[in-house]
Order: structure tokens, then sequence, then C-alpha cells
């Protein structure tokens, strides 16, 4: 609730003290690195994530560190998040958008545009926006017509 009102330093102050009671607790790891996002701390962000991930691994979970992981230029790990996702939720839009982000940074433009229809397809709830923004800067890329 205090992250919710913009107090992130009470609320980092609240999840720290559960962690300290129950450090297995991957709901309190996650909830710490949504502070640490509203507090634009990546680092610690992604640390809370990959605790989370040690804990409870889940494709949401995965989705979320391969965004952290795209922001901040680490594609070469971002394929190996990609798969663990992928095997535990293989029809997830997110991971197949995320996937077409990392085709347009390699530059394997008809693979992007495959995992953005792909993701559409099957996810249109999820993914149809996302695949949008991806399918609408592919068709404006010179390469792409």
């Amino acid at each position: 609730a205090a992250s919710a009102q913009g107090q992130l330093e009470r609320a980092l102050a609240d999840v720290e003290r559960v962690l300290k009671l129950n450090p297995n607790d991957a709901y309190a790891w996650e909830t710490a690195h949504v502070v640490h996002l509203r507090r634009n701390a990546l680092e610690p962000a992604e640390q809370c994530l990959r605790r989370v991930l040690e804990l409870n691994p889940t494709c949401d979970s995965y989705v979320r560190l391969g965004r952290l992981l795209q922001q901040r230029g680490a594609f070469d790990e971002l394929e190996s998040v990609l798969a663990a996702a992928a095997q535990l939720e293989a029809l997830n839009g997110e991971v197949m958008l995320l996937r077409g982000d990392l085709y347009v940074h390699q530059n394997r433009l008809d693979l992007a545009r495959e995992q953005y229809e792909r993701a559409r397809e099957v996810d249109p709830v999820r993914a149809s926006a996302g695949a949008k923004i991806g399918l609408d800067y592919l068709a404006a890329q010179p390469a792409a017509k």
C-alpha cells in the first residue's frame, strides 16, 4: 500500500522487515522488485527477481527479468531467460514479444515479424498491443518493405 501511494522508502523498509523474518517469501521478493522498479533502482530490482526465480520460477517472473535485461542491453542472457520462460508457458505472448524485440536488436527482422504475428495470434489479450507496436516498427524500416 505504501508503494502504491508513492511512499517508496517506507515500502522498502516494510518489505525488508518481512524478508528478515522470512527470506524465502517469494511474494515479498516480488514486492521488493516492484518497489525498486518504482525507485528506478534496476540492479536491486533485478536481484530481487533472481531470488523470486530461485524460490518460485514462473513464466511471468522470467518475462519481468527479460524486460530488465533488455532495458540494460544484456541481450546475450536474454535468450536463455526467454527459453526458460517458454519452457514454462510455450504460448505466452509476452515471451514472443520479447523474442521479437531481441530479433529486432539482432537485425533478424523476418524472425521478429514471425514472433510478433505469432504472439498476436496465440495470446491476443496480453500481446496484441505490443505486437502492433513491433509490427508497425518493422513496417517503417526500409529493409522490411
